[in-house]
């Protein structure tokens, strides 16, 4: 299947049904066994310039952006497993990515009710938000807090969640079939055999703070996804010829692709640090060039939201248009946490000479 072959089957099978949806878009994913480790273990490999996994990322995401969402998630789950599990736990994530069953990885919590582990009781307490794919995973890579303040990663067999999802918290606007719902972790039975890595080793760097290319690159899609529904709905009216629309239509594809070659260009750059060997992360510069697509990123959807919704009128906002369908989980998706902080580390790292721009790399 052709990048542009993916994209238009996951909007084929886009439906108003989300089990429906989510049905038919696994089972495009699972024609080219695209959540097998083999996949993941391939796509991320940086010896060929950029991973075939930012094609991927851009092409689901125009497709379907909640999809885009569940596959990231999978693929960090696969990869985290793989740099931190046991031999026993690595078996049994890769039988399930093998599979084609769904992994996860949750790190946001309820912020008034955290989870937390009690480091020798291994007691479970808390509630995590935004837990994408709830019901749909078979294994989830969870993160709780410990008394010294450090998460704590657990894997944790999706079928000792039953009962424990809180699917009236997902009330988003938009990416509602990544169904991420509340769960509910007081008295899950843990053991150490649950425990996945040492605590601290989630945000272990440059893994970590690089990682969040990958979603960038799902919402670049999500991006293109809005220019798609903006051309077409003007070029199907008659009306892409007025130059006021011309001028848009131009503004939004320059922007666009200004934005597609800059992420496309970080993602080769952090590519070593998030690559399926361990050994390959000497990108210590990772998470602050991940850090300067995401705002190029954000910055652009705030550009183009407005134009694509100006060309298209109310029309667009109708549910069932392909430009509301593309914004609503944009605008979602693209407030990923904590963005003030992204701009703080990369303007302090670069004001003191501690980052490397691409102009200045040379």
């Amino acid at each position: 299947m052709t990048i542009a072959d993916l994209t238009a089957a996951l909007r084929q099978a886009r439906t108003s049904d989300e089990s429906a949806r989510l049905e038919q878009a696994f089972h495009v994913l699972n024609r080219d066994r695209m959540l097998a480790t083999a996949f993941v273990r391939r796509a991320t490999e940086p010896e060929q310039g950029v991973p075939s996994m930012f094609d991927t990322l851009v092409a689901l995401g125009r497709g379907d952006l909640s999809i885009a969402r569940l596959f990231e998630g999978h693929a960090n789950a696969v990869q985290l497993v793989a740099r931190l599990g046991s031999h026993e736990q690595k078996e049994a994530a890769f039988r399930v990515a093998d599979s084609g069953k769904l992994m996860g990885v949750w790190g946001a919590d309820d912020p008034t009710n955290p989870a937390r582990l009690d480091d020798d009781t291994l007691q479970l307490t808390g509630r995590k938000t935004f837990a994408s794919g709830a019901d749909s995973v078979a294994l989830a890579v969870v993160a709780a807090k410990t008394r010294q303040g450090t998460n704590q990663l657990l894997l944790i067999d999706a079928k000792r969640l039953e009962g424990r999802f809180d699917a009236a918290w997902w009330r988003a606007s938009g990416m509602k079939a990544t169904r991420s719902f509340a769960v509910d972790l007081n008295a899950l039975p843990i053991s150490e055999s649950d425990l996945l890595g040492s605590p601290g080793a989630y945000e272990r760097q440059p893994f970590f703070g690089a990682g969040a290319i990958r979603f960038v690159t799902a919402q670049l899609g999500g991006a293109l996804a809005v220019w798609d529904a903006m051309r077409m709905h003007l070029s199907k009216t008659g009306r892409a010829d007025d130059p006021h629309q011309a001028a848009r239509l131009a503004s939004v594809v320059a922007d666009l692709e200004a934005a597609f070659c800059f992420v496309k260009e970080a993602y080769a750059r952090v590519a070593p640090a998030i690559a399926w060997s361990e050994a390959a992360t000497n990108a210590s510069d990772g998470p602050l060039i991940a850090d300067a697509a995401r705002i190029v990123l954000e910055e652009t959807v705030d550009r183009v939201l407005p134009r694509a919704m100006r060309s298209v009128g109310c029309a667009g906002l109708m549910e069932t248009h392909p430009l509301h369908l593309a914004m609503s989980d944009l605008m979602v998706y693209v407030r990923q946490p904590a963005p003030d902080m992204a701009r703080v580390r990369l303007g302090t790292a670069a004001a003191g000479d501690s980052y490397k721009a691409a102009f200045d790399a040379a």
